[in-house]
């Protein structure tokens, strides 16, 4: 049983990889840089457990590995080094399951996927890869509308699950 619900988790870290991919050929507005893999992922540390963790962020390494530029493996390491962020994060600061935990989780994780993913794409360039970010010539505001878009999506995908659960008073306790 506990194979096909990691195949579903990796089938579901396939799916994210590519709305990842969809969202950001969107444009070069703020909405194709939301990360929609530091959403699932996010969502993943906070709610599943550590065994359902590593199928879910394999799944969404290699599906950003098929479509990308870089060689292969390097979106599977920034995924797996963002998620490992994320979940000593989640066990060792964020001990809670509240709103701020949770949003707090998500800036971490947000922080941790971008330095990730500048240090492997540089070290990717290095080995042959053929991309490598002009981080000055990011527009902020675009950056910081998308990562609101990211932190609305969480609060979202948050409220839903307290109000699927009853747990109403769980939504704004301590840290």
């Amino acid at each position: 049983m506990r194979f096909f619900s990691d195949l579903g988790l990796w089938l579901l870290g396939l799916a994210a990889a590519l709305l990842s991919v969809s969202f950001a050929r969107l444009g070069g507005g703020a909405w194709g840089m939301v990360q929609v893999p530091v959403i699932v992922l996010t969502l993943a540390v906070f709610f599943l457990k550590e065994k359902h963790l590593a199928a879910l962020a394999v799944g969404l390494g290699v599906g950003l590995d098929l479509v990308s530029a870089y060689p292969f493996f390097v979106w599977t390491a920034i995924i797996a080094a963002t998620a490992l962020a994320g979940w000593w994060l989640s066990k060792t600061v964020l001990t809670n399951r509240s709103l701020p935990s949770l949003i707090l989780l998500g800036a971490g994780m947000r922080l941790a996927y971008f330095i990730f993913e500048l240090v492997f794409s540089r070290i990717a360039q290095i080995f042959g890869g053929s991309v490598w970010y002009m981080v000055t010539s990011i527009n902020v505001w675009s950056v910081l509308f998308a990562f609101g878009l990211e932190l609305v999506a969480l609060v979202v995908a948050f409220m839903i699950y307290v109000r699927s659960r009853g747990e109403h008073s769980r939504m704004l306790t301590h840290l």
